[in-house]
């Protein structure tokens, strides 16, 4: 076929061809891909998902961007506090959680509360004995949008009225922390 159109004339020049071609579209499809689409002159396109406004819910999940764990590293801060704060009730008990509140849900919401807090030194006096730190603490400020209110106990995309709507809360029963 390359010989038709005057291009593969000897056998090397052929095997330079298949080798080239491929290199060709496969260099084409990463210089088409690494593209985003939108115009060079419009840097807010980046910008949004380094840094989202207040009160976005771009991903439509009823929270916040902003309160969002955008790193991996707080994703996995969070998941080391949590985790720590939910087995040392086993060993000893927080005074710190509320004894009312004591069965599965209220570890998790107790657990939930305590990894976003600041591990500061005052912290670990209010916990008692045997806290260690095994992470470093959150991004300052990530759930401040929300006052405290970390559950959202209705549907929805988020809203700017949400949180004084109602639909968050510092309370979350079982079947709303399921969901």
């Amino acid at each position: 076929m390359w010989s038709m159109f005057g291009l593969a004339k000897t056998p090397k020049s052929g095997l330079a061809l298949l080798i080239l071609i491929p290199a060709f579209l496969i260099l084409s499809y990463f210089s088409l891909t690494g593209s985003t689409g939108a115009p060079a002159h419009a840097p807010e396109a980046s910008m949004k998902r380094s840094a989202p406004e207040l009160n976005a819910d771009l991903d439509h999940d009823g929270l916040p961007d902003s309160a969002e764990f955008r790193t991996f590293n707080d994703r996995e801060n969070f998941r080391q506090w949590f985790t720590r704060v939910a087995e040392m009730q086993f060993y000893n008990i927080s005074d710190q959680w509320n004894v009312e509140q004591r069965d599965c849900a209220g570890l998790v919401r107790f657990a939930f509360r305590e990894a976003l807090r600041p591990h500061d030194r005052v912290w670990f006096q209010r916990m008692g004995e045997n806290y260690d730190p095994v992470a470093p603490d959150l991004t300052p400020n990530i759930t401040a949008s929300l006052n405290g209110k970390f559950f959202r106990t209705a549907p929805g995309t988020y809203t700017a009225t949400d949180v004084a709507d109602g639909r968050f809360s510092e309370f979350a029963d079982a079947q709303t922390l399921k969901m």
